[in-house]
């Protein structure tokens, strides 16, 4: 994406209009490493909603960490975003369906770890760390097969690029097997 691209999206995402569009907007800021997505990103964070979502809130929510996995390559800041998505210990104050409280943390938690993975970064590598210990000492093997997954992933995007392993992982599934 241009600069130029970067910023219409970026107004788009701030449109109550386009949310259904929001979800591709979301991701495409996110896979485009510009640090010009940052704000955008950010603003959709820190705008937590209340109360029960919309389809489409819940979807751009649901992508939210595997964007901020993406751009955390090229703005260090979407890290730290992922980094506070992990720490967060209390349940959110909105739903989606039969998806709220712990659930609906844990779920988006996931994400967050899997978004790690995707960054490739080796900061991520202690985050993950202390997920995986996490795992050990609540004994939740769940938990420790997704961060073990996760691991994996950011070494091997470390090692290839985080293109080349969206490009085959995308030959094998589409974006609405993950953000439905």
């Amino acid at each position: 994406l241009t600069p130029q691209g970067v910023r219409h999206l970026a107004q788009m995402l701030e449109d109550p209009a386009e949310a259904e569009h929001h979800v591709n907007i979301v991701v495409a800021l996110g896979m485009s490493e510009s640090s010009e997505a940052f704000p955008a990103l950010a603003r959709l964070e820190a705008r937590e909603p209340r109360g029960e979502v919309s389809h489409a809130e819940y979807r751009a929510r649901n992508a939210l960490p595997f964007a901020l996995g993406h751009l955390s390559r090229a703005d260090r800041r979407a890290l730290a975003l992922l980094e506070s998505q992990l720490a967060r210990s209390s349940p959110l104050a909105w739903s989606y369906l039969h998806l709220s409280g712990e659930r609906l943390r844990e779920q988006l938690e996931r994400s967050a770890i899997s978004a790690l993975g995707t960054s490739g970064l080796p900061e991520a590598e202690p985050l993950l760390a202390e997920v995986a210990q996490r795992a050990a000492r609540t004994r939740d093997p769940a938990l420790a097969t997704h961060v073990a997954h996760a691991r994996a992933m950011r070494a091997r995007v470390a090692r290839e690029g985080g293109l080349l392993v969206t490009a085959s992982c995308s030959a094998r599934f589409s974006s609405e097997d993950f953000f439905q």
